[in-house]
C-alpha cells in the first residue's frame, strides 16, 4: 500500500500537483456497476445455452472479475487506514479489486504504473512498434483454442541492420484482459 501512495504522490509532483484530500470514490452510482450488479447473474444462467457456441465455455475468471470489481472501492467490503507522506493527512481507503482492464479504476491506476515502469525500461532511443491483428474470421479460433494464442505470442519478426532486436508485446484477450510478455534486451 505505502508504495502506491508513493507512486502516487511522486506522480502528482511530477504534474506540478499539490497534494490534494482523498476524495472517496462512489462505484456503485456508475452505469457499469448498475448493470453488472442486475443483470451478471441473468447473464451467466443463460451463456450457455446462448453464447457458448459462438465463445466458447464461460471462464471462471470472467466470474472471479465481475465479483471482484461488484466488491471494489466500497467501504463494507474492507479498507485500509493511510497517511500523505507529503503532508501527513490520515484517511481511508477502501479496498481494490486490482481485475485488468474490467474496472475503469483500477485500469487507470495499472495503466499509470505500467506507463512510469516502461519510461524507465526503455532506452533513449528510436523505436518502432508494428501492431498485429488477427482478421475477424480467424479470431473465433482463437476463442475456442488457447494454445494458438501462446504460439501466436511466440511469433517474433526479423529486425534490420544496426538495430537490437527487443520483443514487447500485449495480447488483448477475448475478455478484454490483456497478457503481457515483455523480452527487452
Amino acid at each position: 500500500m505505502d508504495y502506491v501512495l508513493l507512486f502516487l504522490a511522486r506522480l502528482l509532483r511530477r504534474l506540478g500537483m499539490a497534494c490534494t484530500v482523498y476524495k472517496k470514490r462512489h462505484p456503485e452510482k456508475s452505469d457499469l456497476y448498475k448493470i453488472a450488479y442486475r443483470y451478471f447473474e441473468a447473464y451467466e444462467r443463460c451463456y450457455e445455452k446462448r453464447y457458448e457456441s459462438e465463445y466458447g465455455h464461460f471462464r471462471a475468471i470472467i466470474r472471479a472479475t465481475v465479483w471482484k470489481y461488484l466488491d471494489c472501492g466500497i467501504m463494507e467490503h474492507g479498507f485500509a487506514r493511510a497517511r500523505c507522506p507529503g503532508c501527513g493527512y490520515d484517511f481511508f481507503v477502501a479496498f481494490s479489486c486490482k481485475t485488468r482492464f474490467f474496472c475503469p479504476s483500477c485500469a487507470q491506476k495499472r495503466t499509470l504504473i505500467w506507463g512510469e515502469w516502461v519510461s524507465g525500461v526503455l532506452a533513449d532511443v528510436d523505436h518502432r512498434q508494428w501492431v498485429f491483428t488477427i482478421p475477424k474470421v480467424l479470431r473465433k479460433l482463437f476463442y475456442k483454442d488457447r494454445l494458438l494464442l501462446a504460439s501466436l505470442a511466440r511469433f517474433r519478426g526479423g529486425h534490420h541492420p544496426g538495430t537490437v532486436p527487443g520483443y514487447f508485446s500485449r495480447q488483448a484477450l477475448p475478455s478484454g484482459h490483456h497478457h503481457i510478455n515483455p523480452d527487452l534486451r
